[in-house]
């Protein structure tokens, strides 16, 4: 494996003509804000901030830093020898960047390259032993970066690690199976819990002291633990207090997927409302030159029936639920209880992709998720998986922020 050296590639990035600067002039507007709209002004953020005890002068500075982990397929992810070749990698994002230098490609640092099969070959703790070591370096050992005449002592601390649900699950020691399986990070809610799950139940968020306890009972089938997590020796980080969902895997290529799939077949097959030629024509003819690089192709009924979901990725489905209510909303009654679903999963769309919360918006939030699954139950029979994370949404938004700006996406 290869690991690319974080502090030196910080010093790099961090030394750039101007960045540093607009950088402290960024935080300093989240500072004087009153909503939400970065992790720095999450509650997770504010109590590592309280435990960050190193600053001696006003030019000690701690800033937060997320770890990313995924697999490349580098060969043909169709052919015969699909995963024969795949790399793992691990990489840092900055959340502290202006949101226009956050979506730059640049600022997105490679820390890791690996053979994937070498992480189930040899465990978690060869792989990641080094960057979690550097880690905690950066965390007890400045970074210096020289503004003019001052000389800054930047403090990196690690809160989050962000991934897809397999990848994450796979690195902190959880249950990689997705089937009749304790498999949420957040709570140790059974499956038959999750498929009528419509709130959080405080009762089952995973803690510190039911974790370890958790982990030395070794029962699988209760806890969905497997191994102990090796990041948890990260210096202020667990598991259970730097929890994170991702809306990209969860959301977008999931529950949208699901039930807009469903609410087609319905409006389609069922009610007959309008043809899929109609809906087809629309996508193509109306005027999304705003957003053209996200439309989707046209849509394969047979696809849906054989599959139970939409054929688009990620950004793909963000815009088809957006649209959709443009698209054929003059076809369909008001009072229609299937609209009604449709109606909510924007609603819920419309907040997670926010960019800016306040604490309305997720007691709001709360409310149009339980309202959507009870639907959904009601309509269709048992939530998925991808519906449950769902429900730890409004707790996670005030921990971390807005929650599209920890999402996977750009990473993606």
């Amino acid at each position: 494996m290869v690991h690319v050296s974080l502090r030196k590639s910080l010093t790099d990035l961090l030394n750039i003509d101007g960045l540093f600067p607009a950088i402290l002039a960024y935080i300093s507007t989240l500072n004087e804000s009153s909503v939400m709209s970065n992790f720095l002004q999450g509650e997770l953020w504010k109590e590592q901030l309280k435990n960050f005890s190193e600053s001696k002068s006003e030019y000690d500075l701690a800033l937060p830093l997320f770890g990313y982990h995924d697999d490349v397929e580098i060969g043909n992810a169709l052919g015969p020898h699909a995963g024969t070749n795949k790399i793992g990698v691990f990489y840092a994002v900055l959340p502290f960047l202006p949101p226009g230098l956050a979506s730059k490609l640049i600022s997105i640092l490679i820390v890791d390259l690996f053979y994937a099969n070498d992480r189930k070959k040899y465990g978690n703790e060869k792989i990641f032993c080094t960057t979690i070591d550097e880690l905690n370096d950066l965390r007890l050992n400045p970074v210096t970066i020289i503004v003019g005449n001052i000389s800054y002592r930047v403090y990196f601390i690690t809160s989050l690690i962000i991934g897809d649900n397999l990848g994450l699950n796979g690195i902190f020691g959880f249950t990689e199976s997705f089937g009749n399986t304790i498999c949420c990070r957040c709570c140790f809610a059974d499956p038959c819990r999750m498929q009528k799950m419509i709130r959080e139940d405080r009762h089952l968020i995973r803690n510190l002291l039911n974790f370890e306890a958790q982990l030395k009972d070794k029962q699988l089938s209760v806890s969905g633990i497997k191994d102990e997590c090796i990041f948890n020796r990260i210096i202020q980080f667990h598991v259970t207090q730097n929890q994170y969902l991702d809306v990209l895997h969860d959301v977008f290529e999931g529950v949208v997927s699901y039930v807009m799939a469903f609410i087609l077949t319905v409006f389609i097959t069922v009610d007959k409302f309008f043809t899929i030629d109609h809906l087809n024509f629309k996508l193509k003819n109306c005027q999304f030159d705003f957003e053209s690089n996200n439309l989707p192709s046209a849509i394969s009924l047979d696809y849906i029936n054989a599959n139970g979901k939409l054929k688009m990725s990620g950004a793909e489905a963000l815009f088809f639920v957006r649209y959709f209510n443009i698209m054929v909303g003059s076809k369909i009654p008001e009072d229609n209880e299937t609209w009604k679903l449709y109606l909510k999963l924007r609603e819920i769309v419309c907040i997670i992709t926010a960019p800016v919360i306040t604490e309305s918006h997720i007691l709001q939030l709360e409310d149009a998720i339980a309202e959507h699954h009870s639907l959904y139950i009601f309509l269709n029979g048992d939530l998925k998986k991808k519906f449950h994370f769902m429900v730890h949404y409004p707790r996670l938004i005030r921990s971390v922020g807005p929650l599209m700006n920890c999402s996977t996406m750009r990473c993606e």
